[in-house]
């Protein structure tokens, strides 16, 4: 599923494997469906919608991406791809990963692979963009990340080994660091040029009462010193605590990031 950026519409995904999959686009508010998409042949895997809201983008297993106005519901492009789909900020780039174990980008208007396919070696769950769109950072199958020049289409370091899968990524900056959150909730943050973690050990977060997920109390001073610089009170960082983790708590505690837009501005008050 995805929103689109002003949070009034949301798309979801649909199907099974070996029959025709559709994407529908609802009203956020009122839950009402204003359009089906069809036109895949076997389930649709991931959809996204361009930075301003204009088109969607959906990733089936028939091995095609398609384009699509997201007002109008019409087909505008097509093209190979396979498992997620994702726009880069400026909306002029789309990333897809597949089976392969590769990511790749593709001119967004016209359907053209810009660079050679970003090797991971293992199925590509998940990729980010970074802010100014220099890299991007791609998550495997194995729970290793790699962060890419897209430039030259080389990876910046190693893989970066993960301890359990990684549930949600984001770059803090255009210079880093990565942030990494695991289904285990451990927070992580790493340097993106030589993999190194700039918080070894990492940070656990546990849900309590109050519809919010803090540092264990053990752990308040591993918390503080990830933000050396940050003199505010421990209350306050442990409101932020939700921002920084990657998550926030809806409905019936479903774990959900939050706004990346939030959670760099949090690193940038550090």
């Amino acid at each position: 599923m995805a929103f689109s950026p002003d949070g009034q519409r949301l798309a979801s995904a649909s199907g099974e494997y070996g029959k025709p999959g559709e994407v529908k686009v609802w009203d956020a508010t009122s839950g009402q469906e204003t359009l089906t998409l069809t036109g895949h042949t076997d389930m649709v895997n991931g959809v996204a919608f361009s930075p301003d809201g204009q088109w969607l983008t959906s990733a089936s297993a028939d091995k095609t991406v398609k384009v699509w106005d997201a007002t109008s519901g019409q087909e505008t492009l097509s093209f190979r791809g396979f498992w997620i789909v994702a726009f880069s900020p400026d909306g002029k780039r789309i990333v897809t990963t597949g089976y392969d174990g590769t990511a790749r980008i593709w001119d967004a208007a016209t359907g053209r692979s810009m660079i050679e396919p970003l090797r991971h070696g293992a199925l590509v769950m998940a990729a980010e963009f970074s802010p100014d769109q220099r890299w991007l950072a791609t998550v495997a199958e194995g729970n290793s990340v790699r962060v890419w020049d897209l430039e030259s289409g080389h990876a910046l370091a190693p893989p970066i080994p993960l301890h359990a899968d990684p549930h949600y990524i984001a770059f803090l900056g255009a210079e880093g660091p990565l942030l990494t959150v695991s289904d285990t909730l451990k927070f992580q943050l790493w340097e993106l040029a030589g993999g190194r973690p700039l918080n070894p050990t990492g940070l656990n977060f546990v849900p309590r009462p109050g519809n919010s997920i803090v540092p264990t109390a053990e752990l308040k001073e591993d918390w503080l010193g990830c933000l050396p610089v940050d003199h505010r009170p421990w209350e306050e960082l442990e409101r932020l605590a939700v921002l920084l983790s990657g998550h926030r708590v809806q409905g019936e505690g479903g774990l959900v990031p939050v706004d990346v837009a939030r959670l760099r501005e949090a690193w940038s008050r550090r």
